[in-house]
């Protein structure tokens, strides 16, 4: 059955009735080649029409090529996107069967080891199942992940998000910072565990790659 997207009428509306008469191709990022047979970005009636395909392609390259992006997110400097990609109707193609509305674009949870945006590695997720997977290196601290220095006990406090809930779940106190962090990794996988019927509805690929995804978290 065909996912039903309020974005992907406003692109097909776009690519039916608002053909590009120019027929110019704009250049992103040096690399990336827009060559729509249609205006991407528009008026009509006096409101403002954007093609919301063409905003997703425009992020992903800024992900992969933009240095101000790289500055802020220093993983990213060493990702790509496929040759395929680089121009906007081939992306295009793959948007088209695979987006889904409220989802997001990751390239990390079908593989970790290629950080290239492509049909082969990339999925559109919700935002829970995207968050589930992050593990928040940038913020999280000196410690492992799911742990805290508890200052009154002199303890290693375990902590975990459950998306469900979205509360923050007190797993108790430690005597040592690996114990604490094997308590969130326990309760981590009896989360993912709960979630994996959801996950399956997604993608039969996802939940043994999110355990993975998880256990390799430090």
């Amino acid at each position: 059955m065909k996912n039903i997207s309020k974005a992907i009428d406003i692109s097909e509306y776009l690519r039916n009735n608002h053909k590009n008469i120019y027929n110019t191709n704009k250049v992103h990022y040096c690399i990336g080649i827009n060559d729509a047979d249609y205006s991407t970005d528009t008026s009509e009636n006096r409101q403002r029409i954007s093609c919301p395909c063409y905003k997703a392609w425009v992020r992903m390259l800024e992900r992969a090529y933009s240095s101000k992006w790289h500055d802020k997110y220093p993983s990213y400097s060493n990702v790509l996107v496929c040759k395929d990609w680089l121009y906007f109707s081939n992306f295009r193609k793959w948007w088209i069967n695979n987006y889904t509305d409220g989802y997001q674009l990751d390239k990390d949870i079908l593989s970790q080891e290629i950080k290239i945006y492509s049909p082969e590695t990339c999925i559109y997720i919700p935002q829970w199942l995207n968050k589930f997977t992050i593990d928040c290196s940038r913020t999280r601290g000196y410690y492992k992940i799911g742990v805290t220095y508890h200052n009154i006990s002199g303890k290693f406090q375990a902590r975990c998000r459950n998306p469900v809930t979205k509360k923050r779940e007190c797993l108790g106190l430690f005597e040592s910072e690996c114990g604490a962090h094997d308590a969130w990794l326990k309760r981590k996988l009896e989360l993912a565990l709960e979630l994996k019927q959801e996950m399956d509805a997604i993608d039969l690929r996802i939940y043994p790659n999110v355990v993975e995804i998880i256990k390799n978290i430090k």
